[in-house]
């Protein structure tokens, strides 16, 4: 990994913070492709997805049946052809379950354990990847911008954890 930073800097390349937690990311996706569901680039949309689902909702994480429950009606908004969708669902829930941007924190009772991002700025790194594409898909698409732009409003009862600092 570094010599790959010391490479983009002798060839003039601007490093950012975003540009080292891409390259974090895709590692981890790369390492861990034999072990997962998902393909690399789904598990990134996936992930980012589910950020920006949080920042929406308020809320920092969610139990283990509400996690399965968005990535059903994740799974259900991809083309009827995806290939993940050829998967067994509770496969693709324990791929979920195990991300590697994802850690469980144990409750008193197995129901009552939560998924959340290992990191607060991992959270935000896929937050920032899914607002870029939103805008993204704005800008492509004129007549769509103002539904996106609803899709970005500042929920009004955000718990105060979700700003803390770790």
């Amino acid at each position: 990994f570094i010599p790959r930073i010391r490479s983009w800097q002798q060839q003039g390349k601007i490093i950012t913070g975003a540009t080292l937690y891409r390259e974090v990311a895709r590692e981890w996706l790369l390492r861990d492709k034999e072990k997962q569901s998902f393909q690399p680039e789904d598990k990134q949309r996936l992930a980012s997805d589910l950020a920006a689902h949080l920042w929406r909702s308020g809320q920092r994480g969610m139990r283990a049946k509400a996690l399965e429950d968005w990535l059903d009606a994740w799974l259900g908004q991809l083309p009827p052809h995806a290939t993940v969708l050829q998967k067994p669902r509770e496969l693709l829930h324990q791929d979920l379950r195990n991300a590697t941007f994802l850690k469980r924190s144990d409750g008193e009772k197995l129901e009552d354990s939560r998924f959340e991002f290992a990191h607060t700025s991992l959270q935000e790194f896929f937050l920032a990847h899914a607002l870029f594409d939103a805008l993204q898909r704005a800008a492509e698409q004129p007549e769509a911008a103002t539904s996106a732009r609803q899709q970005w409003v500042l929920p009004r009862h955000i718990h105060r954890s979700f700003f803390s600092l770790e």
